[in-house]
């Protein structure tokens, strides 16, 4: 069969577009493997596009998408990808894209409006408190007591940098000193517990809990961007060594917030099985990482799809 061709657009005005570079590379590999016709494209920090080598502006890309029928799929990570803007450029133009919609792609990157909608379909999210830094110091002074330790992330960017682990008022003072002021963070109570990442993906006509993937980290405290992405920074068990109903129980609770946030084609929900035994959302991802080392590959190689499979189902029924 002759498939429309995939244009893998990277994100290049990113903090994470080294993961972004990685993952189109890898993508690219896995599709001229088995000759699925691709183009490779990196975003200019000036907003322009380098297809085949040449730098062309953002019209000039949709009319060679028009032209050969394309798709794009994004790997674009951060702001203008994530949140939903490329992709609202891309509906406007009626240019199809492999991914969940640009309102649900917002509502995603927006941790905390994230755990209010999973919270109200009975989703268990950790308590926190959402702001710039003065914002967030100025509810701090109203509580009685704080409970030691707390989680410091960006509301709403990727939460591999500027990711602090809070034991004390010290390390409170010390991330709040770290951080510009006109950005908005999340401060929220820090779950004890195994933590894992479960994809879904939409395969086969149906969405699919991919096996889930356990994080046990070796190096650091918090699964951060050096745990992440160098080497040994944590062991990535896939699928999970747990009991059958545990993980039953991680993939159901991926596919109800997958569908809880109107996701469409892929995503990843980052969760703790804490000490209690209750399984407690952390965020999910709508654009996850696609390098050879991401969850998503190596959940997908355990499920018995290979990323090519995947990229062919949704040319063919692509919506």
């Amino acid at each position: 069969m002759d498939y429309s061709p995939i244009f893998i657009v990277c994100w290049w005005p990113s903090n994470e577009r080294e993961v972004s570079l990685r993952g189109a590379q890898f993508v690219s590999a896995q599709l001229k493997s088995v000759n699925v016709a691709h183009s490779f494209v990196e975003v200019t920090s000036d907003l322009h596009f380098i297809l085949d080598e040449r730098e062309i502006p953002f019209f000039s890309l949709l009319s060679e998408i028009h032209k050969h029928n394309g798709v794009i799929y994004p790997i674009m990570h951060g702001a203008y990808g994530e949140d939903g803007i490329f992709a609202s450029l891309c509906e406007a133009m009626s240019v199809p894209i492999l991914c969940s919609s640009s309102t649900a792609l917002a509502l995603m990157m927006d941790k905390d409006a994230t755990k209010q909608k999973l919270q109200s379909a009975g989703i268990w999210v950790p308590f926190g408190l959402r702001g710039t830094i003065s914002e967030i110091q100025e509810e701090l002074w109203t509580m009685e007591e704080l409970q030691f330790p707390l989680i410091l992330k960006p509301n709403d960017e990727g939460s591999s940098q500027d990711l602090f682990l809070i034991d004390n008022l010290e390390d409170l003072s010390a991330a709040f000193k770290n951080i510009a002021d006109d950005r908005e963070f999340l401060l929220e109570e820090y779950i004890s517990g195994r933590e894992f990442s479960v994809g879904v993906v939409l395969y086969d006509g149906k969405y699919i809990a991919l096996p889930p993937t356990e994080i046990i980290l070796t190096k650091t405290k918090l699964f951060d961007y050096e745990a992440k992405y160098n080497v040994g920074g944590c062991l990535e068990v896939t699928p999970a060594e747990c009991s059958p109903d545990i993980l039953r129980s991680l993939q159901e609770t991926a596919l109800k917030s997958h569908h809880t946030c109107g996701a469409n084609y892929i995503s990843r929900t980052d969760m703790i099985l804490d000490d209690n035994w209750e399984i407690v959302v952390l965020e999910i991802n709508a654009i996850p990482g696609m390098t050879e080392t991401s969850f998503i590959p190596a959940q997908l190689k355990s499920a018995g799809i290979t990323v090519a499979d995947l990229m062919k189902w949704w040319i063919e029924h692509r919506e």
